[in-house]
């Protein structure tokens, strides 16, 4: 009986192709964080947006009802909510020139603030955020 030669069988990958692999990985990721962090900012700033706008129509019945000078802050009962995972909303001026400001205490937009100011002339809300909130590329809502 003749021995024929024995054929190596490759069994995996080589060291070399493990590397790229995992370069092409880091590549990849340094590309996707610093997006993926203003996808989280603008999330938590959703947040916001909708507890303000939550609150414009008890603040219209409130600053309709109320005699002129009369606290803003009295139109943000218990029964409203006014708190949410990254911040709270708080009203500031007299009726009928309020303003709802929503103040960042966490998350990526931390100290900053999102707010609504009552426009008398048009009876509207106009909306307004800090330098810190617009840095993360959120912007208020058309």
């Amino acid at each position: 009986m003749t021995s024929q030669p024995m054929r190596r069988i490759q069994a995996g990958f080589t060291l070399i192709e493990l590397l790229i692999v995992v370069a092409i990985i880091g590549i990849l990721a340094a590309i996707a964080v610093p997006a993926y962090q203003s996808y989280v900012a603008r999330a938590q700033a959703s947040e916001a947006f909708a507890l303000l706008d939550g609150l414009k129509t008890p603040m219209n019945l409130y600053i309709g009802e109320a005699t002129s000078g009369q606290a803003c802050s009295g139109g943000l009962n218990s029964t409203l909510t006014t708190t949410g995972q990254y911040g709270g909303v708080s009203a500031t001026g007299n009726t009928p020139t309020c303003t709802l400001v929503y103040t960042f205490n966490a998350g990526k937009n931390n100290n900053g603030t999102v707010s609504l100011v009552y426009d008398t002339s048009d009876l509207n809300w106009d909306c307004d955020t800090d330098a810190t909130v617009e840095a993360n590329g959120v912007a208020c809502p058309q």
